[in-house]
């Protein structure tokens, strides 16, 4: 039976929707990171334009990543074209895939403290897994492909540019009508330096 069968009115089910979505931004990141920050309303940067690309052009998610995804690789291709090989495709077909596959799952927990530590492990090991793949230089990724492309080619830091193109991302994504959330903030702080730690040790162990 639904809630309208047992005698809510439209105004309740609305505010009830209303409260479940702002306690939803309190609630954990997780492993997969993207696809629940989306779900849960703490937003991550390139969430936040994909987002707002969605809102103004009236496209989904998934179509939104995906024009952002071929704007910054065509970019990787004609700068620096070293960022471009199969674990670019492969990337996107998983990355994909990852984001379809946990967009749907909620794991919740009733203390605050749990949820924001769940959302944090996410960030760092999202971070930490960017780093991993990246530092294979078989290819990379749409964001990382921009990221990299830049660094390489102006001598510049990785965390630097990384941070100065999450800000870009959150700017753009916020002036397209894209949600404001916690995870928006960590994220510009963590993932830039965690990446680019975890590439000078990963190169580093395995003599790359």
């Amino acid at each position: 039976m639904t809630k309208a069968e047992r005698g809510y009115g439209n105004e309740q089910i609305r505010m009830d929707k209303e409260n479940n979505y702002n306690s939803s931004r309190f609630r954990g990141g997780g492993i997969w990171n993207h696809a629940c920050f989306i779900c849960r309303g703490w937003w991550g940067n390139s969430c936040r334009l994909w987002q707002g690309i969605s809102e103004t052009f009236h496209v989904s998610i998934g179509m939104a990543s995906m024009i952002l995804a071929i704007i910054m690789i065509t970019f990787a291709f004609f700068y620096d074209r070293s960022q471009i090989h199969i674990g670019t495709i492969l990337y996107q077909i998983v990355y994909s895939f990852c984001v379809d596959l946990f967009a749907n799952i909620h794991v919740y927990s009733a203390h605050l403290w749990v949820n924001a530590l769940i959302m944090l492990l996410g960030i760092i090991l999202f971070a930490m897994g960017t780093g991993i793949y990246a530092a294979a230089s078989l290819g990379r990724g749409s964001y990382e492909a921009l990221t990299f492309s830049l660094a390489d080619k102006n001598g510049w830091q990785v965390k630097a540019v990384r941070m100065i193109l999450d800000i870009v991302m959150v700017v753009i994504g916020v002036i397209l009508g894209g949600k404001f959330g916690l995870c928006t903030i960590l994220t510009i702080i963590l993932s830039g330096p965690v990446i680019q730690f975890t590439v000078s040790k990963t190169k580093k162990v395995f003599n790359i």
